[in-house]
């Protein structure tokens, strides 16, 4: 069990090209977003920002870091962070010349991006997420907030979050299938006669754009990686990129067919969540479950080692390290060190009460035990149910000193929840956001 010799070298150099990369600005989230506000301008806000979402996945820069198995970045170099003007603008024009100054959390911006993004942060002026609401707060508020008694920095100018994704659907769907689904509901409304239906018309017509963006994105991987593939200095990189272009043309547009397809299927739908929002606490939930079935088909079958999978779990964790997020000052002196809380839950008990842990936990372990990097913030479930083995890895990966996993005890929480009225069921399958 565990990533092999070759394969811990490969997770070593990614992580340590990880590490030791200058962070700059990218701009291009922020130049195409504001690109197709403009252009759908009439179009309700839900359609809008769909459009405007795609649009980004459709034109940002792409790239394939060295010796990755896994496709797709945030932004268009390792680390870079996207701007999401949205949010507010008014900081990048007050604090772009300092951002590479900062004592914590630098960044750095290319001269030739300076001017486009003033530019673009001049036109999102009075229509930010911060505008509206320091627009609607009552005076008490924001006096409140001008004292710094209560803050809402993070929520106003960088994104909220706090979310954890229904994996199992795209995994099972596929985004062409939850596309279909929405055209179905579409045909069902009625919107000339009723009010409701054309609220919900839009609705639809936006998750449509947004899983259009989100196969198109992993088309443009799929062709960059076949391009790549003719131009690797070894075959056997050639092969991988080539997998790489196979597993992109086949999800996220169809239900993943196997582990591999199953993990780059998770991380686009995690990644894209982040490009589409800059949440933080965007979190993996329990993924030893829900992709433990096609874990165990590859290994029945004997498509797939414990090694193999460690190590695409190893370059899973590598890439959430990669999703940067850049906050105004009055926000990044409370959160230093660019935390994102990209949560992953392992352990603990099923909804019908029996033991989850798996061998795919214990390889979640393990290979999280060699990144040794603060993203994702790994919790681990314990219950009485849970084997020895189980505690036992959690407190050796703890004695690595990195601070993970933090443990849970499942008695406590599975009981504050049914106290609460939540269902037994659903209180045994919690995870940690």
């Amino acid at each position: 069990m565990g990533i092999s010799v070759k394969g811990r070298e490969r997770i070593r150099r990614i992580r340590e090209q990880s590490l030791h990369t200058k962070q700059y600005v990218c701009v291009q989230r922020a130049r195409y977003l504001t690109e197709a506000y403009i252009e759908y301008a009439a179009d309700p806000m839900i359609l809008r920002r769909a459009k405007a979402f795609s649009r980004v996945l459709e034109k940002m820069d792409l790239f394939i870091e060295d010796e990755q198995l896994l496709a797709g970045t945030q932004a268009s170099s390792l680390r870079a962070a996207a701007i999401f003007p949205e949010y507010c603008s008014q900081w990048i024009i007050d604090e772009i010349d300092e951002l590479e100054k900062r004592p914590g959390d630098r960044f750095f911006v290319r001269a030739e991006d300076r001017e486009e993004l003033l530019t673009i942060a001049r036109w999102w002026r009075g229509k930010t997420v911060q505008d509206r609401c320091m627009a609607v707060l009552p005076r008490e508020v924001k006096d409140a907030y001008a004292m710094s008694v209560l803050s809402a920095n993070g929520n106003m100018t960088s994104g909220d979050g706090h979310i954890m994704l229904e994996f199992e659907r795209i995994l099972t769907l596929g985004a062409e299938g939850i596309i279909a689904e929405a055209r179905e509901k579409l045909r069902g409304l009625d919107v000339a006669a009723n009010h409701g239906d054309y609220k919900k018309s839009i609705f639809y017509r936006s998750v449509i754009a947004a899983y259009e963006g989100m196969i198109s994105f992993a088309e443009r991987y799929a062709e960059l990686a076949e391009r790549l593939s003719g131009e690797a200095e070894s075959a056997a990189r050639g092969e991988e990129l080539m997998r790489i272009a196979r597993v992109c043309r086949q999800v996220p547009r169809h239900p993943a067919g196997n582990f591999y397809e199953a993990v780059q299927t998770v991380w686009f739908a995690h990644l894209l969540s982040q490009i589409e929002s800059n949440g933080h606490s965007m979190s993996f939930g329990r993924l030893d479950q829900y992709l433990y079935p096609f874990y165990q088909r590859d290994r029945e079958s004997g498509a797939l080692t414990d090694e193999e999978a460690a190590e695409l779990l190893a370059c899973l964790w590598l890439k959430s390290f990669g999703i940067v997020k850049i906050r105004p000052w009055s926000h990044t002196r409370f959160s230093g060190g660019g935390p994102t809380y990209q949560n992953l839950t392992l352990g603990g008990i099923t909804p019908d009460g029996e033991d989850a842990v798996n061998e795919l936990t214990m390889l979640c372990l393990d290979s999280v035990a060699e990144t040794r990097l603060p993203q994702p913030n790994v919790s681990a479930r314990y219950n009485e149910r849970n084997p020895d083995r189980y505690l036992n890895r959690c407190l050796e990966i703890i004695q690595l000193g990195f601070g993970m996993p933090a443990l849970h005890g499942d008695q406590m929480m599975i009981g504050s929840l049914v106290s609460r009225g939540v269902s037994l069921r659903d209180a045994n399958n919690y995870a940690i956001v």
